[in-house]
């Protein structure tokens, strides 16, 4: 398969990848009446949607899966000890975009796309990061025995 750079970062899908056109990107954002965060876009329209070898996963762009997180914050809170961070009524209101196969939930509210929040699973901090680089990092730093390139397991029922 051939190998996909994102931003300096490479990545080897097991399956062709099947991305989202910039239109559809556009279409559901204006259905939605939000923008999403750039380096969402640019991952789902070069990468597509599906898992990294760093357990961090795109979610398509599906309401079931984009607003997972209200429903998260409304019935399982967790992250009392970052209220100065993320209250829970903030969190009500933020839309998922990635998250991780260890459970944890990125998500960010419309007002501010360049502000994600990780809802780490198991813990009771949230972590707030601002691009695509500083989630990978963060990620990174969790599976520290991993390096380049990354495979990435492509979801082509995503696309439905």
């Amino acid at each position: 398969m051939q190998s996909i750079d994102f931003q300096g970062i490479t990545f080897i899908p097991d399956l062709p990848v099947s991305t989202y056109s910039i239109q559809k990107i556009e279409d559901t954002e204006a259905r939605l009446g939000f923008r999403f965060p750039e380096d969402y876009r640019e991952f789902i329209n070069t990468v597509g949607i599906g898992e990294t070898e760093f357990h961090l996963r795109a979610l398509p762009l599906q309401d079931s899966y984009l607003f997972e997180s209200g429903e998260l914050a409304l019935h399982y809170w967790f992250w009392d000890k970052s209220s100065n961070v993320l209250t829970r009524a903030h969190a009500a209101e933020c839309v998922s975009f990635f998250d991780s196969a260890d459970g944890d939930q990125i998500i960010f509210h419309p007002s501010d796309r360049n502000r994600w929040f990780i809802l780490p699973d198991g813990e009771e901090e949230v972590t707030v990061v601002c691009s695509f680089q500083q989630l990978y990092q963060y990620y990174l730093q969790i599976y520290d025995d991993l390096s380049e390139p990354f495979q990435f397991k492509v979801w082509p029922w995503s696309m439905i």
